[in-house]
């Protein structure tokens, strides 16, 4: 059988040169008519063209989709959830935080922002510090330290993000030195005090928590308290 060959066409194509003499006139005109020779694939050619074409494409498509697949996985293993709150891990510098937000609604109810709390505790790890009770939120809330928390200075920084966290919400915090457990639950008392295991307890069917810190955990034992506040908000 004969092998198949290019199809071949000619074109000519015609110069014009023009030569000049020193004084700039021309000279004379020099005509030149050039071939080129045009070749044409065939079948099989294009089609292995068309091949290599298409493989070239799905190679792409793959390692574009494996890149996504990454992307998507490596966002994914950054998000956690403290029951339905969902909390997402940033890094600053050394420093591991989860980061939430509270979306905040004017006087018409339309959303005006966002506001961003990180807390130093995986929300995992909070999920394992003990609650006995249930949180129920109430319009104002006070806080009784039995002693001084300093613990390296995650004391400040702990009041500091749990009494944030009550602003921004709406939740009122009562100054006053005497307040104790309210019996008419109008409000809710923290009670922080030191213990051999960091939990949280629910004095009866009363708005009024018992923190028992373990160990100066200062910051687990007040985030546990944000935790479930973030949660009971997100209910609202």
């Amino acid at each position: 059988m004969a092998n198949k060959k290019r199809k071949k066409e000619t074109e000519k194509i015609t110069e014009v040169f023009k030569i000049e003499d020193a004084d700039g006139k021309t000279k004379k005109e020099i005509v030149k008519d050039i071939e080129i020779k045009k070749e044409h694939a065939s079948k099989t050619q294009v089609k292995k063209q068309e091949k290599q074409l298409r493989n070239i494409l799905i190679v792409l498509g793959v390692v574009v989709l494996f890149v996504v697949l990454i992307f998507l996985w490596m966002k994914l293993i950054r998000i956690v959830y403290y029951e339905d709150v969902k909390f997402e891990t940033v890094q600053e510098g050394q420093l591991i935080l989860y980061n939430t937000k509270i979306p905040v609604y004017d006087a018409t109810g339309k959303h005006s922002a966002d506001h961003e709390f990180y807390l130093r505790t995986n929300p995992k790890d909070l999920e394992k510090v003990p609650f006995d009770g249930n949180l129920v939120l109430r319009k104002g809330y006070t806080i009784n330290v039995t002693e001084e928390f300093n613990c390296g200075g995650y004391g400040a920084i702990a009041f500091a993000n749990l009494i944030r966290q009550h602003e921004i919400i709406g939740i009122a915090y009562i100054n006053d030195k005497n307040a104790t457990c309210d019996g008419l639950n109008k409000y809710n008392y923290y009670e922080i005090k030191s213990g051999n295991e960091t939990k949280m307890v629910q004095r009866g069917d009363s708005s009024c928590y018992d923190i028992h810190v373990r160990d100066c955990e200062i910051l687990p034992a007040t985030e546990k308290i944000m935790a479930e506040v973030f949660s009971e908000f997100n209910k609202l």
